[in-house]
This record gives structure tokens, sequence and C-alpha cells, in this order.
């Protein structure tokens, strides 16, 4: 039976985007047919790594009659409580566990998963994540997943445009490094009318902020004593990538962690503040700064970006560091950004010092995108 000959029945959120891997699910394919029994596939956020798994297990489903079960590595269930659930403590057929977002595992439960590989022999187990992961030792395959191949990119951009200049597509190809899910919701949103080539192209291009500078020309306060090379070249966030953004709002999480802090910033900015990025160099505890001039007088933010991935959550570390900044630079206070949500400890320290931290997460941000 060729092992692809019913894999386009997958899933169709996950098939509407997913082109080619070929070698990918032969790798995979082979792997488990002749006894491996653990994989890890790592890349970036929105390369496939789910998709391909998926795809893998509904074709391979001849290989797994034991069923095939998922999990996340943070809830709904956690990899306990699904096997006491699902999966009895000896198994009679062969069974595939898939387990998402296996970089947030914490220490035990890698351990608990190669435990269970140790005492159910007839259990399979594909781990997706963001980073390489040793979970069995030298029978575990990884796969390093990164952008689509340029023939396989094409393709993919070609599902939902008719009449693309070629061109266009190497153009893009080469921005986004092959990204698929990135290119799956640029494609839809210039089908859509939503963003044309050309402001695609320009939301990806260069601008530059003229930096938070007061009546003399010089930074803003100099009790900051900020560096000249704080004014740095960023990434214009233009109006087409906002509208892109309010229809694709998971677009963000797409997007490199600096492109993130580029556009929180290019949102400050259409809201009113003066805005300025630090270098990409700096670990200074913070991306943007973001002055204001009010009636009552200037005010002065400090922003820190965390391009998270749900179920992972920002924790109260982050915004304890972030307030320790704000003290040491006489800022008026700080505020975490964030494309996920925060954990309770953190919002309760927000309470704790609520004139000066501030919490916003994914859903916040959609509500700028909602205003600006």
């Amino acid at each position: 039976m060729n092992f692809f000959s019913d894999y386009t029945e997958a899933e169709p959120d996950f098939q509407s985007f997913f082109v080619g891997r070929r070698q990918e699910l032969e790798t995979l394919a082979a792997h488990f047919r002749s006894g491996g029994r653990s994989a890890v596939v790592y890349g970036v956020r929105g390369s496939g790594k789910t998709a391909l798994v998926r795809v893998f297990a509904e074709a391979g489903r001849e290989m797994f009659p034991g069923g095939v079960y998922y999990t996340h590595a943070f809830g709904p269930e956690t990899i306990d409580e699904l096997l006491r659930r699902h999966l009895p403590d000896t198994l009679t057929n062969r069974t595939l566990l898939i387990v998402d977002d296996g970089n947030l595992m914490t220490k035990e439960s890698a351990n608990r998963i190669s435990s269970i590989l140790q005492s159910r022999p007839l259990l399979n187990v594909i781990i997706v994540s963001t980073e390489p992961l040793d979970i069995a030792g030298d029978g575990q395959l990884s796969i390093r997943l990164g952008g689509l191949p340029s023939a396989e990119f094409h393709d993919l951009i070609k599902r939902r445009l008719v009449d693309v200049d070629p061109s266009q597509i190497n153009k893009f190809f080469e921005l986004v490094a092959g990204n698929p899910l990135v290119a799956e919701i640029a494609s839809r949103s210039i089908r859509d009318g939503i963003v044309t080539w050309k402001k695609l192209f320009q939301a990806l291009g260069n601008f530059q902020h003229s930096g938070i500078l007061g009546p003399d020309g010089k930074p803003y306060d100099p009790r900051l004593k900020v560096p000249r090379a704080i004014v740095v070249d960023t990434t214009d966030a233009n109006d087409e990538l906002l509208s892109l953004l309010r229809k694709n709002p998971e677009f963000l999480r797409s997007l490199p962690p600096r492109k993130f802090e580029e556009i929180v910033a290019e949102i400050l900015h259409k809201l009113g503040y003066e805005v300025e990025l630090t270098p990409i160099t700096s670990d200074g505890g913070f991306d943007i700064y973001a002055a204001k001039k009010e009636a009552i007088g200037r005010f002065l933010y400090l922003v820190e970006c965390k391009h998270y991935t749900p179920p992972n959550k920002v924790g109260v570390q982050v915004v304890r560091s972030l307030y320790g900044v704000v003290q040491q630079k006489n800022a008026n206070a700080g505020i975490v950004v964030t494309t996920s949500f925060f954990t309770s400890g953190a919002k309760e320290l927000e309470q704790e010092l609520k004139y000066q931290i501030h919490l916003q997460d994914y859903i916040q941000i959609q509500k700028w995108l909602g205003i600006i």
C-alpha cells in the first residue's frame, strides 16, 4: 500500500495549507515501520510541524490500529491524565501519542514519556517542538522543519492566487524564508483584497521613526542617559499590514520576535506615542521607549514585548524584572505586551503595582488594532 494513497484525507484545517514535505513524511513512515517508537519534529513557528504530524498520523492509520491520541505539554489534559483516561496499562495494539508544544514540557513530563515508552512496548510517541529534544535517546528520530523549498512555496501561493507573477512569489519567499503559515495568511489576504503585493513588500521593508527627542533635539529626559545608538531603522507596520492583522491577528504569532516589537512600536505610534526601539543587540530588559505629552506633563513608558505562543504564558518573573528596570530608569511605568497571555502570578503583581506596571495580552492587541 502506498503510504501517501490517502493522506489528502487529513483534517481540512491542516490540509488547506499543507504542501510537499514528502521527504519528511517518508522518513517518519520508514522510521515507525522499521520498529522506531519515538520522534521529535521541531522547527520555527509556522513551519508546519503540527500539520506534518497530523497528516502523517492520518495517512498512517493502518500502522496504529490502537488509535492516535493528541495532547499538549500543558493541558487541557496532562500526559498522565490522558494516559489514565484513554490508554490501558497493557496495550493490545500499536498506538500513537502526539504531544504538541513539547518545548514547554517540564523535566518530569519528559521523564514520564521516557518511562512509559519502556513500560508500554506498543506505545509510540511523536513530540512537536520549537527546539530539539532528547526524550528516548539513541532510538529517537529527530526531524528539523524549516521553511518550504521554493517549488513547494510557489505551489502553496498558487493554491490561493491565480495569475500571480513568479517574481513576486520569489521575493516573498526570500522575505519570509519559506514559512508556510505566513504564506497562507498573506496569500488569503491578497486574494481577499486586504493587502496588495506592493503594500505587503513595503510593510516588510525599512522605515525610520525620528525617536523620542526634546525641543533641543536631544533624547527625551536626560536622566535616562539614552545612548545615541537607540535611534535605529525598524520595519514599517503600515496601514495595509495593520489591516491584515485586524483580519488575521494570529499572523502576529508567525512573525519573528523583532518584527513583533516593530509592530507594537507602530501601534503605539498610531495611538499618539513617540516611540523608539532599543537596538537588536540590547539586553536592557525592555524593547521600546514610548513617551506621550499630556495636559499635565510628559510620561515615559518602558515596553517589554514577549512573543509567546499559547499555552505558554508570561510569568511573574518577567513582570518583576521590568518593574526593576522602570525604577532604575526613572520611567513612569512599564508595559508588558504579549501575543499570548499572563499567569495568575503576573496578574497579581500587576494589581500590587497597578500604577507602575500594565499587562497587555493578545486580546488587548486585537482591541488596539480595532481602534487605530
